[in-house]
C-alpha cells in the first residue's frame, strides 16, 4: 500500500479538505500520514501519526494543505529526497500552489494515475553562528526596531565586493525573486535563469543596487562592528538573531525540491494574473487578456495518460457541497528543465508571462531534512570470485568501462551512451531506486548497509558498460515506479515483473524470466493447494504480481460460494516465509527463484506446493520519456550477455534457470 503524507497549514481550518483525502485515500488503499504534533487537529479522521522524518521516509508524495507558506514547509521538508510535492491553496493569492480546493479531486485523480509533471526548484543553504537551514524563496538579514541599520561586508566567492548599510539584506533565489526581493525593489529574475540576486532594502550608503550573481558562488555577508539584533530569516521565519562578528554563509543547492504540477501553462497563465493584481505594470484590461487562453487552444486538450499506481477506485467524488468543474483532460507539465531550455529565447515581456514563481514565505513550522545516504554498489570484486557471501561484485570502474564487447545478432554495434540521459553523462551517476530486502535478487550485506545480489551486480555491470556508476536507493517497494515516474529514480530495479499495467506508464528492459511458486511448512499440513486456497491463509508481499494474482483467485473462491482466501499482504519480501514457518499463514507465494533461495537458506523447511507457473520477465523500469536510455540498457545487457558476464553472475547467485538469451525494451506480455 502506497502512503501520501499530509503538511497542514499552522492554523487554517483543514478539517473538511483532510476528511476529503482520506475518504479518497481509502477507497484506493493508500495510507494516510500526519506528522505527530498535527493530530490534535485532525482527531477522529483515520490518518497515522509519524514523525517528520518518516513522513518523507514513507510517503510516494506530499500534500500542501495551506498557501505559499506550508507549501515552502513541505519543501524543506523533502530536500535532496526527490519526493514530490502537491500544493492545495487554502490561503488567499498564493504563488507556488497550484491547486484550489474545488480542483482537489481532479488533481488527485491525476496522480493516482501517474498523470503529472514534476518542477525541480533550487533551494539556498544558510550557515551562521547556531543555525543551519534551507530556504527556497530567499535569506534575508533584518534590522530590528531601534538597533541601527544593518552593516555588513559582502564577499563572493571570498572576493571582497563592497559594504552594505540598509535596513535589510535579501538574497533570493530566481523562483523567490518575487517575494521580499521584489518588495525591496528587487528584479523579477525568470525561472529560466539559474541565478542568485541579493538586494539591499531602503540602502543608506555602500551598495546601493540589486545584484545578481551565479548559483555556483560561495556568498558571505559579516555584520559590522556596531551591528545588534539582526534577524536572520529564512523563507520568512526568523531562525535567530546576530551581532557585530557574525558571518553568514550562503550557498545555491539546485534541484533540491520537486513540485508537482498538472498544467504548466494554466499555472503561469495564473501567476501572471496574481503578479497584475501585485503591481506588475499592465496596461488597462491586461488583466483580462492575461487570463485569457491562447487563441486556438482547445479549452482542455487531451494528451496521453500514463497509469502508474493502485487501483483505479470508484468515480471521482464531488467535494463536499461544491460544484465541480467537469471531469477534464489537463495536459501534462513538460519537465521543469526543459521548460526553462524552450523559454531561454522568449523575449523578456513573454519570460514575465511564464514565470512559476515562489510566494511571501508564511508560518508553516516544518524543519528541514538531509537526503538518506544511498548506498553504492562495492567495486573491487569481479563477477568470476565473488560469492553470495561477500560484498557484490562489479565490473569496472566508471573511468575505465568500455562497452567493448560484441554485441548479440541485431544489437546495434554502435555505443550505446549515445543514449544516456543528459544528467546521467553530466554526473556519470545513475540514481537506482530499490528495496534491498528480496534474496537472491537485492539484500543488504552482513554490514548492513552494502546492497549485494544478482539484480546489483548485474545493474552495477550494465552502468559500468555505459561508462557510468550505479548509485542504489533502498525504499519501499511500491514507490518505485511512481518514483521513477517523478524523476527521483532513473531506474527502477526490485524483480519487476513486466506486465500490461506496468508497460502503460513506464518503459520496461527484460533480463530474466521468472514464474510464481507456492509454499508451504514442510508436510504441508494445512492443505495448501494453488488450485483451491479458498479459505486458507496466505501470505504475499504487497504490490506484487503474486498479491494480484492470489487477490484474483480470492475473488474466485467467493464468486462460488466459497469463503475467501485470507490474504495476508506484507510490505517485506521476506515476511510472508516468515509467516510460513511461524504459523501465522497456511502458505505464501513469491517469485520462484526467491522460493528456491529460501528453501536453501532454511534447510528444507518450506516445501514447494504444485508447479510454477505464470513465466513472464523481470524487467528495468526506465520513464517513459526515455526511450533512449532503456535501449541503451538492453544494449548494455545484450553485451554482458554476449562475453560471458551475466552467466557468471546468474551462476554466483542461483538464477541460472531463469536466464534469457536476450534484453528486450518492453517485450509482449500476456497479463
Amino acid at each position: 500500500m502506497a502512503d501520501l503524507g499530509l503538511v497542514l497549514h499552522p492554523t487554517a481550518d483543514v478539517r473538511e479538505t483532510v476528511e476529503f483525502v482520506q475518504r479518497w485515500a481509502q477507497e484506493r488503499d493508500f495510507g494516510l500520514l500526519v506528522v505527530r504534533d498535527q493530530l490534535p487537529r485532525v482527531a477522529g479522521i483515520p490518518v497515522t501519526a509519524v514523525t517528520e522524518a518518516e513522513l518523507v521516509r514513507r510517503s510516494t508524495a506530499l500534500l500542501s494543505l495551506g498557501g505559499d507558506g506550508t507549501m515552502l514547509g513541505a519543501l524543506r521538508l523533502t530536500i535532496g529526497t526527490g519526493v514530490p510535492v502537491l500544493g492545495v491553496n487554502l490561503g488567499h493569492v498564493g504563488m507556488l500552489v497550484e491547486v484550489g480546493v474545488a480542483e482537489l479531486p481532479a488533481a488527485l485523480a491525476r496522480i493516482n494515475r501517474g498523470d503529472f509533471g514534476v518542477e525541480p526548484h533550487p533551494a539556498l543553504r544558510v550557515s551562521a553562528p547556531g543555525i543551519d537551514g534551507h530556504a527556497f524563496n530567499d535569506v534575508a538579514l533584518v534590522r530590528s526596531p531601534g538597533s541601527g541599520f544593518v552593516a555588513a561586508s559582502f564577499e563572493v566567492d571570498d572576493r571582497a565586493t563592497g559594504v552594505y548599510r540598509c535596513d535589510a539584506i535579501v538574497v533570493a533565489t530566481s523562483i523567490g525573486s518575487t517575494a521580499y526581493n521584489y518588495a525591496a525593489g528587487g528584479p523579477i529574475v525568470s525561472p529560466a535563469v539559474q541565478a542568485l540576486v541579493v538586494t539591499p532594502s531602503a540602502p543608506a550608503s555602500g551598495i546601493s543596487r540589486a545584484m545578481v550573481v551565479a548559483p555556483s558562488e560561495h556568498l558571505r555577508l559579516t555584520l559590522r562592528p556596531g551591528c545588534r539584533d539582526v534577524a536572520l530569516e529564512v523563507d520568512g521565519r526568523v531562525e535567530g538573531r546576530l551581532g557585530e562578528g557574525d558571518v553568514v554563509e550562503i550557498v545555491a543547492v539546485p534541484d533540491a525540491g520537486h513540485v508537482v504540477r498538472l498544467d504548466a501553462a494554466d499555472y503561469e497563465r495564473r501567476s501572471r494574473v496574481k503578479l497584475s493584481l501585485l503591481d506588475l505594470p499592465l496596461l488597462p484590461g491586461g488583466v483580462a487578456r492575461a487570463a485569457a487562453r491562447p487563441a486556438g487552444r482547445a479549452a482542455f486538450p487531451t494528451r496521453r495518460r500514463r497509469n502508474l499506481t493502485p487501483s483505479p477506485g470508484p468515480t471521482e467524488p464531488s467535494y463536499g457541497s461544491r460544484q465541480l468543474p467537469s471531469p477534464r483532460s489537463l495536459p501534462m507539465s513538460v519537465p521543469f528543465r526543459a521548460s526553462r531550455r524552450s523559454r531561454a529565447a522568449l523575449p523578456t515581456a513573454a519570460l514575465l508571462g511564464a514565470l512559476a514563481v515562489g510566494g511571501c514565505g508564511g508560518a508553516a513550522g516544518v524543519a528541514s531534512t538531509a537526503a538518506p545516504p544511498a548506498a553504492t554498489s562495492p567495486s573491487a570484486a569481479s563477477p568470476s570470485t565473488a560469492s553470495p557471501s561477500t560484498a557484490s561484485p562489479s565490473t569496472a570502474s566508471p573511468s575505465t568501462a568500455s562497452p567493448s564487447a560484441a554485441a548479440p545478432a541485431g544489437t546495434a554495434a554502435a555505443s550505446p551512451i549515445a543514449g544516456l540521459p543528459a544528467k546521467v553523462r553530466t554526473t556519470g551517476i545513475i540514481k537506482v531506486g530499490s528495496e534491498v530486502a528480496y534474496p537472491p535478487m537485492e539484500f543488504l550485506a552482513t554490514d548492513g548497509r552494502t546492497p549485494q545480489g544478482f539484480d546489483i551486480d548485474l545493474f552495477t555491470a550494465v552502468a559500468a558498460k555505459l561508462g557510468a556508476k550505479a548509485q542504489f536507493e533502498n525504499t519501499k517497494f511500491d514507490s518505485i515506479l511512481i518514483g521513477v515516474q517523478s524523476g527521483r529514480y532513473d531506474v527502477g530495479l526490485s524483480a519487476f515483473t513486466v506486465n500490461r499495467e506496468r508497460l502503460s506508464s513506464v518503459n520496461m528492459v527484460s533480463y530474466l524470466s521468472v514464474g510464481t511458486q507456492w509454499v508451504a511448512k514442510k508436510g504441508n499440513a494445512a492443505g495448501v493447494d494453488p488450485s483451491d486456497a479458498c479459505g486458507k491463509r496466505i501470505a504475499v508481499q504487497t504490490a506484487t504480481t503474486q498479491e494480484k494474482d492470489v487477490r484474483a483467485k480470492s475473488a474466485a473462491c467467493q464468486k462460488i460460494g466459497r469463503p475467501a482466501i485470507d490474504i495476508l499482504a506484507e510490505q517485506d519480501g521476506q515476511l510472508p516465509f516468515n509467516d510460513v514457518l511461524t504459523g501465522k499463514a497456511d502458505g505464501a507465494l513469491s517469485d520462484l527463484v526467491v522460493v528456491a533461495d529460501v528453501q536453501r537458506k532454511t534447510s528444507g523447511q518450506l516445501e514447494t506446493v504444485g508447479d510454477s507457473y505464470g513465466t513472464a520477465p523481470f524487467g528495468f523500469a526506465v520513464a517513459k520519456k526515455d526511450p533512449a536510455f532503456a535501449q541503451a540498457l538492453a544494449t548494455a545487457t545484450n553485451q554482458l550477455i554476449a562475453d560471458g558476464t551475466y552467466a557468471k553472475l546468474a551462476t554466483t547467485w542461483n538464477v541460472e534457470n531463469a536466464k534469457v538469451t536476450r534484453s528486450e525494451v518492453n517485450p509482449a506480455v500476456t497479463d
